[in-house]
């Protein structure tokens, strides 16, 4: 199954890369953002955390379309963590992601300055976890790879052609749950993880 979807995934991303290739420019994106990020699960709280990344894209504006269309790559990074006392002891997660995936983003003008748009991008995450308490003998970790796809919203304002200032959110979803280390976060009281959520501001740069 695995294989079947790496195989569609490809090819639905050459079939969008036909017209796009095309498009009316600009047609290089260049974007950095920096903000928050948490995990997705069913505790009732998460701490937040850092994130930042990049995304590199190719496209512009399909003729006799008023969409702009970009196929996009992304790289992410960030940190956050949970915290759970139990029987008047404290246990500490903390867990660093890095996503990099590929997809197509959608722009649609709402006036000559200010855009909306929307991401849809295939993702490998990676996820290093590290489990610290008072009753751990020893501080326990463990590392995992996963794949899965993120939807990210935003707005953007166009103040000059070649520069956009937006924020967006974006949410990851993994096809298994990151299990706190094979299965030892239930002992402690963590839930497993299905993907996590960002919050950042972002400026884009268009060539």
């Amino acid at each position: 199954m695995a294989r079947i979807g790496s195989v569609a995934l490809i090819v639905t991303l050459f079939s969008i890369a036909a017209p796009v290739a095309q498009a009316k420019g600009p047609h290089f994106l260049a974007e950095a953002g920096v903000g928050m990020i948490g995990g997705l699960s069913d505790a009732d709280t998460t701490d937040l955390g850092i994130a930042g990344g990049i995304v590199l894209g190719v496209g512009g504006r399909p003729a006799g379309s008023w969409l702009r269309y970009y196929f996009l790559m992304e790289f992410l990074a960030g940190e956050y963590g949970r915290q759970h006392d139990q029987n008047y002891r404290t246990i500490e997660l903390a867990r660093t992601i890095f996503d990099a995936g590929m997809g197509l983003r959608v722009v649609v003008p709402i006036t000559p300055q200010i855009r909306f748009f929307g991401d849809i991008l295939g993702v490998l995450v990676v996820s290093s976890t590290e489990f610290t308490g008072d009753f751990l003998l020893e501080e326990v970790g463990s590392s995992e790879l996963d794949g899965g796809f993120r939807l990210g919203t935003g707005l953007q304002f166009r103040p000059i052609e070649m520069l956009s200032l937006g924020a967006r959110f974006g949410m990851t979803t993994t096809f298994s749950h990151f299990d706190d280390d094979g299965g030892r976060g239930w002992l402690v009281g963590f839930d497993s993880e299905y993907g996590h959520w960002e919050l950042g501001l972002q400026a884009s740069f268009y060539f």
